[in-house]
């Protein structure tokens, strides 16, 4: 895969469009993690990206989060927000003045920063608030950047995809509220689509490849992610996992990869273990002929030749669609003719059509 400093300024310049709300009105290259709940979505992205979510907050899923790896010789993280497209003045300057540094990880630090970002959101945060208007999600994107070794790498996780409101903090409406905002997510056509999904369930049921399906009818940009092998315990579901990963029974052009993360109730392992468990795991005959879609590391290689695959071939094209907006604009705005900003100029271009009639 090239990795050279012009392939990466054209990945920076994609992250700067979405910064500028750009990817509101034209489609740009993206990967995307959509999946439900409890699929094990938050875990894979901790081990693609290196960072540790906010252990038992549920506050990571109540927006887009966009996760961005840049390589610096100094690690740190940064945490901002990109406001909504719709935010008026005064909430869009709140927004964009939360921003967090941190040179150290830290769990409880973390937390609080969540729970500052959901406040500057407007985000319902706890029962018994039902007559609040704030909500439980947000069209906010939170935005972290994580400066170490690793090379260049964006990835957007979006809400997990959920069916039985909570009294008092999610509701009917939220339901919809949140399928809708993966939907538009996934029917972006320059989006690869990652659906995460457990390997202890019936894949041919679930509802995120039916989204998938519907965004992406020929399966050319959706990859599946099979999360938990280790909780698929009996024969004939392993055997249903392995065909899927060798490309049997599926119509998804770019596979189906397996990966191994953390438990629910593993809040100790460091990245370092999780990923030797993951080869041990990994290292069984019974995964022998399809170890080149098993594990982290060869999911992260794959993500990043296709994240900038995308982004070389759709940047023209995506500079393309900027010219014709702008231009569409720039001939509107001359349609309107001279500024009529003060009282003064308003009452003479009035004048004027007076006169004229």
């Amino acid at each position: 895969m090239e990795r050279g400093l012009g392939n990466q300024a054209i990945l920076a310049k994609i992250d700067k469009l979405r910064e500028l709300n750009v990817g509101s009105m034209i489609p740009l290259p993206q990967l995307v993690v959509v999946g439900d709940q409890s699929s094990g979505k938050s875990s894979v992205l901790e081990s693609l990206t290196g960072f540790s979510f906010p252990r038992a907050t549920g506050l990571c899923t109540r927006y887009a989060t966009q996760i961005t790896c840049c390589r610096d010789p100094l690690p740190s993280v940064a945490i901002s927000i990109i406001p909504r497209p719709d935010a008026d003045d005064k909430l869009k300057a709140k927004l964009l003045a939360f921003q967090r540094q941190l040179t150290k990880i830290d769990n409880d630090e973390l937390a609080k920063i969540f729970q500052d970002a959901n406040a500057a959101m407007g985000i319902r945060m706890g029962s018994g608030v039902s007559t609040s208007t704030a909500g439980a999600f947000s069209e906010d994107i939170l935005k972290i950047e994580i400066y170490g070794p690793d090379d260049h790498l964006t990835v957007i996780d979006v809400p997990g995809i959920f069916r039985v409101p909570t009294p008092g903090l999610t509701t009917e409406m939220d339901i919809k509220l949140v399928e809708n905002m993966v939907k538009r997510y996934m029917d972006n056509s320059r989006t690869i689509v990652l659906a995460v999904m457990p390997c202890n369930v019936d894949i041919a049921t679930q509802e995120i490849l039916k989204l998938a399906e519907a965004a992406d009818p020929e399966g050319t940009r959706t990859m599946g992610v099979l999360t938990k092998p280790d909780l698929a315990l009996e024969k004939a579901t392993r055997g249903a996992v392995l065909d899927l990963v060798r490309g049997k029974r599926s119509n998804l052009k770019l596979g189906y990869y397996v990966v191994k993360n953390r438990s629910a109730d593993d809040a100790t392992s460091t990245l370092a273990q999780r990923t030797q468990a993951e080869k041990v795991f990994f290292s069984s005959p019974e995964w022998s002929g399809v170890v080149e879609r098993c594990g982290v590391s060869t999911l992260k290689e794959r993500l990043r030749h296709l994240l900038m695959k995308i982004s070389k071939e759709e940047f023209p094209n995506v500079k393309a669609d900027i010219d014709h907006r702008l231009r569409c604009a720039e001939t509107a705005l001359e349609d309107m003719g001279p500024a009529r900003a003060d009282h003064g100029a308003q009452r003479l271009y009035l004048g004027r059509i007076a006169t004229r009639f």
